[in-house]
């Protein structure tokens, strides 16, 4: 919708996906994303389940850290597209 609008990416506007989907890379241009490891995920479930099993563990907090998948429809900020934006 962007480049039917006349709108380039990434000089225009960048677009940033989540979950690293796994045809967003056949995007045109490539969608950057931030890629959240399922199995990152599975894994600290299960653990924070059995050690809440056994009792050891009475409010959980789960971190995972995302990995930004960097693809073609990030851009560099320049001033002249800060400068657009603000228009």
């Amino acid at each position: 919708a962007l480049q039917e609008a006349g709108m380039q990416i990434p000089d225009d506007v960048s677009i940033v996906g989540c979950d690293n989907i796994c045809f967003g890379e056949y995007f045109n241009p490539p969608l950057t994303t931030l890629d959240v490891s399922a199995r990152e995920m599975g894994r600290q479930i299960v653990y924070t389940l059995l050690q809440k099993g056994k009792g050891i563990m009475s409010t959980p907090r789960i971190h995972i850290v995302p990995q930004l998948v960097l693809r073609g429809s990030t851009g560099v900020v320049t001033e002249k597209t800060y400068s657009k934006a603000n228009t």
